[in-house]
């Protein structure tokens, strides 16, 4: 194992790693703008690969003979060394993956929804035009609440109680105009992001295009900007 390691990195010496970090530094910077300016969930991820490959290449390329940390730790070895940093990796993106596949397992168990027919939210003919087999759920609060998670439209009975039927229609495809948009993943990647990336913690992109995108989808299914217009208005006047 150590000798792979060795011939896969040259044990890495310092003067690799300076060059290595240099490289990173100027790659994670560039993804980061590229994602700033396209939002694409792929280059928020090269943004955090780059930004983390240097610590893991450092931490890797260490060995555990030192006097110091022998005396420290009796159990310290390479092997020991190589699978805590690879967990790290690894468990971020198993966290990635299933909680981006759990999430609306999760919203559903926290806001104890309930499925709902879009049927009865959304007419017949616009729900032909948008539906695409996107789920409904129905959240048990009083609070004006609605977003879409994958493939699911989440509306509250207070966003229901609210809004007339035609602006509670405009919301629900409001919802669909961001699940078609895939921006339920976009928005997920940002929070995860957040806890990794200083960057990403303080510039992240701004969602109001997305928002105005959905806006706009609900607005040429229903033929009227009226509806997701006062729609709008009454929840943020809540």
């Amino acid at each position: 194992m150590q000798e792979f390691v060795e011939a896969l990195l040259g044990v890495a010496s310092q003067d690799t790693l300076i060059l290595l970090t240099s490289v990173c530094m100027v790659l994670t910077l560039v993804f980061f703008i590229a994602w700033r300016r396209w939002v694409l969930p792929s280059f928020l991820y090269a943004h955090l690969t780059v930004l983390f490959l240097p610590l893991l290449v450092f931490a890797v390329s260490l060995n555990c003979t030192l006097p110091f940390a022998t005396s420290l730790l009796s159990l310290c070895t390479l092997v020991l060394t190589q699978v805590i940093i690879l967990l790290i990796p690894t468990a971020a993106l198993t966290a990635i993956i299933f909680g981006y596949a759990l999430m609306p397992v999760w919203i559903r168990w926290h806001y104890s929804a309930k499925p709902i027919s879009l049927s009865t939210l959304v007419k017949p003919a616009n729900r032909a035009k948008s539906r695409d087999g996107i789920k409904g759920f129905i959240l048990d609060t009083g609070a004006p609440l609605a977003f879409a998670a994958r493939n699911a439209v989440f509306i509250s009975v207070g966003m229901i109680e609210l809004l007339t039927p035609k602006e509670t229609e405009a919301v629900v495809l409001h919802e669909i105009g961001h699940i078609k948009r895939g921006s339920s993943w976009a928005k997920f990647s940002i929070a995860v992001g957040r806890y990794l990336s200083p960057l990403v913690r303080y510039w992240a992109p701004s969602l109001i295009d997305e928002e105005a995108a959905a806006d706009e989808y609900s607005a040429q299914i229903q033929g009227t900007w009226k509806h997701i217009t006062t729609a709008r208005r009454k929840v943020e006047e809540f």
